[in-house]
């Protein structure tokens, strides 16, 4: 997609990367994609425009001309790939998220536009408004409060208490609300690797979809209470919220995410299809909101026939329980795939050897 005429896209994004605020004058400029919308999503109703989709601010990933721009998959296309039967694949659209979507391991978490560390003490998380979990319910700190006080700190969620990352010397944050877009952690020494955990493959998860979990938690639930009350509950209400609740798994397809494709699948199932979350707040250069590929789908197999579905072109992107010397290749295109400097030096005997014909 590109800018209009008479505008430089490299100068749009570089304003953009510059301000503060993703300003709706700069907005209008931009003339936002729109892709074709999964079909499970459809199935809820029609989704607003993308622009009324993305937060205020987006975030812009300098994604590398001629590698990732103009169509870097199909559009409305959908990646294969193969999985062992001993891996968790749910989990797949959180670690394919984070290395599809960051380019460093020091990117902030997808929570916040911005954060400020104060000596490693405190730290200040400012929300990106207009921010939207997958099921377009709005992303505030509600979702981090209900997590500390509901759920990191109820006894019967969890019984040891708040994560370890989030102690220091066994002494947990001052958490403080500032407003609706804006958190505030503090503690008494400072934490280093707090930041870390939160750009992780394998996050610290510091929010919570609260619109949806509150439903099963007795402490907003009246009908949960009352059965957990009256003995009439067939499970515990506990085991119950803690089931459904399981972002890095992704294995509640119900669960509201923020990552860039959602899973649709409940396991135990032969294959997983996660679709592009369709409020994901990041965007390319020229203003296409990112994912690019609409669908993810992990087909189970046993590990030994990876390597054969994917020389079959089963497999789009394949990495995992694969080596290049799997792959029935030609010698010639083996040789390029393992040392281009060999290709080229073929090709400059064969031209070497035409000219002392000639």
């Amino acid at each position: 997609m590109r800018a209009r005429e008479g505008v430089d896209a490299k100068e749009l994004a570089a304003e953009i990367l510059r301000s503060r605020y993703f300003c709706l004058s700069l907005a209008k400029r931009l003339r936002w994609s729109r892709r074709r919308c999964s079909r499970t999503m459809s199935r809820r109703g029609k989704l607003p425009p993308v622009e009324k989709r993305l937060p205020q601010n987006p975030r812009v990933m300098p994604l590398e001309q001629g590698k990732t721009q103009g169509q870097p998959w199909r559009h409305a296309a959908v990646a294969r790939r193969a999985q062992p039967r001993h891996a968790r694949c749910s989990r797949s659209t959180a670690t394919r998220g984070w290395s599809s979507t960051r380019p460093t391991s020091r990117s902030f978490p997808t929570s916040s536009s911005r954060s400020k560390s104060i000596e490693g003490r405190s730290f200040t998380f400012k929300l990106r408004k207009g921010h939207r979990w997958s099921d377009g319910h709005p992303f505030t700190t509600e979702d981090f409060r209900y997590y500390w006080e509901d759920v990191a700190n109820n006894k019967e969620l969890s019984p040891s208490g708040p994560p370890r990352d989030l102690l220091v010397d066994g002494e947990p944050p001052r958490v403080e609300i500032i407003n609706e877009t804006t958190v505030r952690y503090t503690v008494a020494k400072p934490n280093p690797s707090f930041l870390p955990r939160l750009a992780g493959t394998s996050p610290l998860f510091i929010f919570r979809p609260a619109h949806y979990l509150k439903q099963f938690h007795k402490k907003y639930s009246a009908k949960v209470a009352k059965a957990d009350a009256d003995g009439t509950a067939k499970r515990k209400w506990s085991a119950v919220h803690n089931r459904v609740d399981n972002m890095y798994e992704s294995d509640n397809p119900d669960l509201p995410s923020l990552q860039p494709w959602v899973n649709t699948t409940k396991p135990p199932a032969d294959r997983f299809v996660a679709v592009r979350n369709p409020y994901f707040h990041r965007v390319d250069q020229s203003g296409r909101q990112l994912p690019y590929v609409d669908r993810f789908v992990l087909a189970i197999a046993d590990s030994k026939l990876i390597a054969a579905k994917t020389g079959a072109g089963e497999a789009d992107l394949q990495a995992r329980d694969l080596q290049l010397q799997q792959l029935h290749l030609p010698q010639a295109e083996r040789e390029e795939q393992q040392l281009p400097h060999a290709a080229l030096a073929r090709r400059a005997r064969a031209r070497t050897s035409r000219c002392s014909r000639t």
